[in-house]
């Protein structure tokens, strides 16, 4: 009381000498003016006096400005220095925390005679008091109010616990006194810990300010009944009520108890004034708890649960995916990913979205507990990034909405993603899914796009347009290749026919890769695959072959006998599992037998292979004439695709006298369901593969699209340049219009859909028209001899992916 009462008297004292020496400037000031000019000019001698004068108050206000200024950056946290001061200062007020508990367990009471020398605890308190007089003298001169400063939390503190360290010396005794108000400077960890960049969010921060703020109230608290109980009822401090000692845990244990409200009773107060104080801390501890606690549980049961920082284990791989997160998107991603016909796959799969998964997804992550992790976050946000561990991750997948209303509008969604990913980490592999294949050209203008490095597009309404159209070639192609790209699991069943065992051991079988052991060194391709037919039971398709200089490596798909096996070669299997493959790694001529004839001399690799270009064998070569016949046909700028000149959209419309006119056979009818404004499905992509320029032109077969025409008029802007299309206005579902472009003699039909499942309660719904076509179709009977439809196609995009057809 006495500091407190002796800085308070020095600070008016101050503040009243500081506005006396003003008056007087300004009475002398005011006095000076008056004076007559000539007077002024004429005594020059003080003018420099007075000059004199204001420079030395200069000097004087801007010195002590200077001081204020530093001691303000020195406890503002906004220096280097002043945060390791702050975090300083904390670490010691714990530290005098800890001292004051030890010294109350080995204290019998609150104050015992013991010289100072012979006291350990004293000494190394008093060291903490010389920091804390310093670090209060430094935040006295940065005060802004010199006299509200005596009254801070933090001040009040320092007078309570330093000059009692000191008297102690002189007194040679050990008091308790109030040391456990040092317990409030635990309010100051938030700040610690937002210094130290532990605290990010205000989540976080509004968390510790309220823990802190009850613990440090609870320690004070019971540092204050401690010292009451143990010492007595003023003034001559006896309490003969006392049965025990309380002990500062024991102190602890009451407040908490009488703050809740709770009072068991077990721990009382004994004196009049610790009576008094508990009907405080019971008033006060209404206050805390109605307001601190709920708020508290409030936090901890709002708290984002799947925040956090993706933790990755030494030696082991992950990938992220992000982009399109729902149920069916990461179950068909899971369910070939983690397939068990794959080897045991070690890689952790890290999903980023912004949105909580729901019950279902949550469901799904469970399933896959081990090896599925879900953070919320959006990937446009780089410290997102940071947290699932993108620049050490082997791979980012960005998975699109195929049930989406304006696949640009995905697309560009998808690619900005890119692009925020990119920038964050420029070397990561990125593999995105794209709606429309003509949007892949703006992923090229990204600066670090690099297909070299395994950037790659999977644009999907190409995969399945090709896919189709190649079907028009070779019928069942599509299903293949559906087959081969879907995992699935064989198991023989007796009871079943045994055509469909058959079959559904074919569609169990997947492409895996492996390398070739160093048996099949120099080996062709042709004597590789028959070896591997034969002996091992698997199918060889492609091999990984190099250039000369070993930098770039194509896939050669059934290569003639020019390219031999070399050490390291990499091979492409069909097989029902990844361990069968493993038969063609540890294959060994000595334990197996003998090799299928003899290896010739290793021969050139194919000009295709040494350019990196995909390979593929030509059973029957071009013969000279057809090669000269093609050469009077014009082909496209890059010589892969037949050309011809601008076709106008009118000019290719059919009408019904046209059509009944030229009778059409053996070739392509597309049925097309779509709206004017329906999104565009790229029907380029179905048509490049008919009109591949490896086809005589006799041979192109007629296309023949059946639907809106104005929806037609926007697709054809990307088919006017290819030969033998033409459109026929009208529903495919009427029976008139398909009979009038010879359906009964077309080779093949495709039925397509732009039609969207987003407005739909049930997304199947959208592919009603294409199935009630299909049926139509097949129901349909013709008065001619000529064989009906040989094969229906229905393919509405809207509900095809890579791994469905």
């Amino acid at each position: 009381g006495i500091v407190l009462l002796g800085g308070v008297l020095f600070v008016l004292v101050y503040r009243l000498l500081s506005h006396l020496a003003g008056k007087i400037g300004a009475g002398r000031a005011g006095a000076a003016g008056k004076q007559p000019e000539n007077k002024e000019k004429t005594d020059d001698s003080g003018d420099e006096d007075e000059a004199d004068e204001s420079t030395e108050e200069e000097v004087e206000v801007g010195w002590l400005t200077e001081a204020k200024d530093w001691a303000g950056e020195l406890i503002s946290g906004q220096t280097t220095t002043g945060r390791i001061l702050v975090v300083l200062v904390f670490l010691i007020s714990i530290a005098s925390l800890m001292v004051y508990i030890i010294d109350t367990a080995s204290m019998k009471q609150t104050e015992e005679c013991i010289r100072w020398s012979d006291s350990l605890s004293q000494q190394i308190d008093l060291a903490f008091n010389v920091i804390f007089l310093i670090y209060f003298f430094i935040r006295f001169i940065a005060a802004q109010d010199k006299l509200l400063f005596w009254f801070e939390m933090y001040s009040l503190v320092d007078i309570l616990t330093i000059p009692p360290s000191f008297v102690s010396i002189y007194l040679n005794r050990n008091w308790i006194g109030l040391r456990s108000t040092r317990a409030l400077r635990i309010l100051s960890l938030p700040d610690v810990l937002q210094y130290l960049n532990i605290l990010k969010t205000s989540t976080s921060i509004r968390l510790f300010q309220l823990m802190t703020f009850f613990a440090s109230l609870v320690l004070t608290a019971a540092g204050f009944v401690h010292l009451i109980e143990n010492s007595g009822d003023p003034p001559s401090f006896t309490n003969p009520n006392i049965s025990f000692n309380m002990t500062y845990p024991t102190c602890i244990y009451f407040v908490i108890v009488t703050m809740s409200t709770v009072g068991y009773g077990d721990i009382y107060c004994t004196t009049s004034t610790g009576r008094l104080f508990s009907a405080l801390v019971i008033m006060g501890g209404l206050a805390v708890f109605a307001n601190s606690i709920p708020e508290i549980a409030d936090i901890l049961s709002s708290r984002n649960k799947y925040g956090g920082y993706y933790r990755k284990e030494a030696g082991k791989q992950h990938i992220v995916l992000c982009g399109h997160i729902t149920y069916e998107s990461v179950a068909n991603f899971l369910g070939d990913f983690l397939h068990e016909d794959r080897e045991d796959v070690d890689v952790q799969i890290v999903i980023l979205d912004k949105h909580v998964p729901d019950l279902e997804l949550q469901g799904l992550f469970k399933r896959h507990f081990t090896q599925v992790e879900f953070f919320q976050g959006s990937v446009m946000n780089s410290k997102d990034l940071s947290r699932v561990g993108l620049e050490t991750a082997d791979a980012c997948l960005v998975l699109a909405n195929k049930y989406c209303p304006d696949p640009d509008a995905e697309d560009a969604a998808n690619i900005m993603r890119v692009i925020s990913i990119k920038n964050f980490y420029e070397r990561i592999k990125v593999i995105i899914q794209l709606m429309q294949y003509h949007n892949k050209t703006y992923l090229l203008n990204i600066p670090s796009w690099d297909w070299k490095q395994g950037d790659d597009a999977v644009c999907i309404a190409e995969l399945k347009l090709g896919f189709l159209a190649q079907s028009c070639l070779a019928f069942g192609f599509s299903t293949l290749l559906a087959n081969l790209f879907t995992m699935r699991s064989y198991k023989d069943d007796k009871a079943m026919p045994k055509w469909l065992n058959n079959y559904l051991e074919g569609a169990g079988m997947e492409m895996y890769t492996e390398y070739l052991s160093p048996a099949f060194e120099g080996l062709t391709f042709p004597m590789a695959a028959e070896l591997c037919f034969t002996r091992l039971n698997l199918l060889l398709i492609a091999v990984e072959a190099k250039n000369d200089q070993g930098t770039e490596s194509c896939i050669a798909i059934n290569p003639k006998e020019n390219i031999r096996i070399e050490q390291g070669t990499q091979g492409f299997f069909i097989a029902q599992a990844a361990e069968e493959v493993k038969k063609a790694f540890f294959f060994c001529k000595r334990c197996h037998g003998d090799l299928p004839g003899s290896a010739p001399e290793p021969g050139d690799i194919s000009h295709s292979s040494r350019h990196g270009k995909l390979s593929v064998a030509h059973t029957n070569p071009i013969s000279l004439q057809k090669l000269h016949d093609q050469m009077d046909r014009k082909f496209d700028s890059t010589g892969m695709f037949h050309w011809c000149p601008d076709v106008n959209f009118e000019d290719a419309i059919l009408d019904r006298e046209q059509v009944t006119a030229t009778v059409y056979s053996n070739h392509i009818v597309v049925c097309l369901f779509a709206d004017a404004g329906s999104p565009l499905i790229g029907l380029r992509n179905f048509v490049m593969p008919l009109r591949a320029s490896n086809f005589h032109y006799h041979d192109l077969k007629h296309v023949i699209f059946v639907g809106n025409a104005d929806y037609m008029r926007r697709e054809w802007k990307t088919l006017m340049n290819f030969p033998k299309l033409s459109i026929f206005p009208g529903s495919p579902l009427n029976r008139s219009n398909l009979r009038a472009v010879n359906i009964n003699l077309a080779e093949i039909c495709v039925v397509l859909s732009s039609k969207q499942a987003s407005n739909l309660d049930d997304p199947t719904l959208a592919d009603k028209e294409a199935i009630l076509c299909s049926l139509n179709i097949k129901a349909m009977k013709f008065d001619t001899e000529a064989p009906p439809t040989q094969q229906v196609a229905t393919t509405p995009p809207s509900s095809i992916t890579m791994s469905e057809s």
